[in-house]
């Protein structure tokens, strides 16, 4: 029996959900191990959140990426509905669940590491250098998923996954690029860090999406 569209439509939401829940497992839950295993060290950290989050999203989007596209990020769902590889329709069902997969990661995390579902961090998170770091991380994200979504969509996963890792060593950014991150992990400065965001993924579309 055929799917029916809204079929289709729910297995690739789901596919989207799931993989981002899956990332923010792998972030949160590498960041408190890493702190636990050797702590007051910052390269370990960097290095094990790198590793950790560049091989599970490696793994993410060989495994969905067939299905959805393998974005686990609002801000790839928005460059693709912008470069008509996706609908605004199916792009706002990919976001929708990519925030609600990325709250569940972070619980998931917090409760394998028995700590409480709410957590207040000490950290600074605005900034000029921050801002910076977001429209430079976002701006790169985006123009490597503009050049590998129509022309050489099997290395996507690949691209995205080196890329992100990358990101940890070369940019202050918080989210990584993703704004499931910063709205599930650290809600308090959405505001500051969005837009910078949104100006680099407009740029990176417009340079090379067109």
């Amino acid at each position: 029996m055929t799917p029916t569209p809204a079929t289709v439509l729910a297995r690739r939401v789901a596919a989207e959900g799931t993989g981002t829940a899956l990332l923010l497992l792998a972030v949160a839950g590498s960041g408190t191990m890493a702190a636990q295993i050797a702590p007051g060290s910052a390269a370990v950290a960097l290095f094990a959140l790198s590793i950790a989050t560049g091989g599970t999203l490696l793994a993410l989007a060989l495994a969905f990426g067939k299905l959805s596209g393998g974005h686990f990020n609002p801000a790839i769902s928005v460059a693709a509905a912008l470069m008509r590889v996706l609908s605004w329709r199916d792009a706002m069902c990919y976001m929708a669940a990519q925030i609600i997969g990325a709250f569940v990661g972070v619980a998931a995390a917090f409760l394998l590491f028995g700590d409480p579902l709410v957590l207040i961090s000490a950290d600074s998170r605005s900034g000029v250098g921050l801002s910076r770091s977001e429209l430079v991380a976002t701006f790169g994200l985006v123009a490597i998923y503009c050049g590998c979504a129509r022309a050489r969509p099997a290395v996507w996963p690949f691209a995205l996954a080196g890329y992100v890792a990358a990101v940890y060593w070369f940019s202050a950014a918080p989210t990584l690029a993703n704004p499931a991150i910063a709205i599930a992990r650290a809600g308090m400065y959405v505001p500051s860090q969005i837009p910078w965001a949104w100006l680099g993924l407009c740029l990176a579309v417009q340079a090379f999406g067109t």
